[in-house]
């Protein structure tokens, strides 16, 4: 149910375990059902992250579909920067971002939740991609303990050592393999060059399997966010 109550930016919210999902009067109510369907989903496991969630406001705001992120106004002191990569905040290059302490709403793009991309927008091959892998951000950022943390580092120090899938996004850092290893977790990966599984992703590597699936208690997401979509043309 999307109710809609005064608010400056935001016309169009839906609250999930007391986490918000919220949009401006131009997103699709598809696109912000469709974010809430995924952070139901990513917060059914562990009871300490859902509820530090809600109580850190860790929500999913919706970018529009003809936006950029830096037209939300959380992120609009973002303009003309850039992120590790080098690619701009404030342009189409980035359709979303991880909550972090001090900005705890993390972001995805309108269009990537809805599977209708045009040639502007980055080609994600799975509906679920961008929401997942920065709502784990957000999840990572806000609410791990300090064990979740050791065994994380842990984890990426050992891939590092095993010079696990050099160069890609995964090993940019501690956060970004968490990210990447949730979205393989729930089979929307686009990260690695190919269409993993969770069943790969258990018999590959079982320690962070576990791991992920005692955060997210083997939940899954609706086959429609997990079912490859082709380069649109």
């Amino acid at each position: 149910h999307i109710s809609s109550k005064p608010a400056e930016y935001y016309k169009q919210f839906i609250s999930v375990k007391g986490v918000t999902i919220k949009a401006d009067e131009t997103v699709d109510p598809a696109a912000i059902e469709a974010g809430a369907e995924i952070v139901d989903v990513m917060l059914s496991g562990r009871a300490d992250i859902a509820l530090c969630m809600a109580r850190r406001r860790g929500d999913l705001a919706i970018v529009p579909r003809n936006q950029t992120l830096t037209s939300l106004p959380e992120y609009k002191h973002l303009e003309g920067t850039t992120d590790f990569t080098g690619r701009r905040r404030d342009s189409f290059d980035i359709r979303g971002v991880g909550g972090v302490p001090g900005l705890p709403v993390s972001s995805a793009a309108e269009e990537q939740l809805l599977g209708n991309l045009e040639p502007h927008h980055p080609y994600y091959p799975f509906r679920g991609l961008v929401a997942v892998h920065e709502f784990a951000h957000g999840i990572q950022n806000l609410c791990f303990t300090e064990a979740d943390h050791e065994q994380w580092n842990k984890f990426y120090e050992e891939a590092v050592q095993a010079e696990l899938y050099p160069g890609s996004h995964l090993m940019a850092d501690v956060n970004e393999y968490f990210a990447v290893m949730t979205t393989w977790y729930f089979e929307v990966t686009g990260e690695l060059g190919e269409i993993s599984d969770r069943d790969e992703l258990e018999e590959r590597f079982p320690m962070v399997f576990r791991a992920l699936d005692e955060i997210y208690a083997g939940a899954t997401v609706p086959e429609k966010y997990r079912t490859w979509m082709d380069r649109p043309h």
